[in-house]
């Protein structure tokens, strides 16, 4: 299943030489495997044993939840103060994701993200912490992430984490 659609299950019983297959363009809530199961309980049984909706959905939340530690949080209401917001712009590198660039554009930062350059208001959290929400095949509705800037001995932002790709350890990106 894809958080965006793309949701799908099979089931085969061999015995009564059947099978079903749901293929959906609907969000990854349990309904095309309620489905199957649903199908599978009248052919070996004559009647369905449960609802399989309402038993399944539980275990689909997580793969739907919004994902990033700000997620769902309120902004600060006394934030530290960010540094002048230039003093954060320029290009910021890693193996895995390449080149990201993050520019201001009258009072707010972007944040540029390969490979087709797509553009997310990046919005001050607190500190050297900004947040964006990923959107799309990103992440869920509701996701955010937290993007933190680094200074280095010098007292220079140096590098930033992307926390959307913390997880994988593809976060920490190093200015150019």
């Amino acid at each position: 299943a894809f958080t965006m659609g793309a949701a799908t299950s099979f089931c085969l019983l061999p015995a009564a030489d059947t099978g079903i297959v749901v293929l959906t363009n609907a969000l990854p809530v349990g309904a095309a495997e309620a489905l199957c199961l649903t199908y599978i309980d009248l052919v070996q049984y004559g009647q369905v044993d449960r609802d399989w909706l309402d038993f399944l959905e539980p275990l689909f939340v997580a793969m739907i939840a919004p994902v990033g530690e700000q997620a769902g949080k309120p902004f600060p209401t006394r934030p530290d103060a960010a540094l002048p917001l230039k003093v954060y712009t320029g290009t910021y590198a890693n193996e895995y994701l390449g080149a990201v660039e993050i520019s201001q554009r009258d009072e707010q930062l972007t944040l540029s993200m390969p490979p087709h350059g797509q553009l997310f208001p990046l919005l001050h959290w607190s500190g050297n912490t900004f947040v964006f929400e990923p959107g799309g095949e990103m992440a869920t509705p509701g996701s955010r992430s937290m993007v933190s800037f680094r200074a280095g001995q010098d007292g220079g932002i140096q590098s930033v984490d992307i926390e959307y790709y913390a997880e994988e350890g593809v976060g920490l990106l190093v200015r150019q």
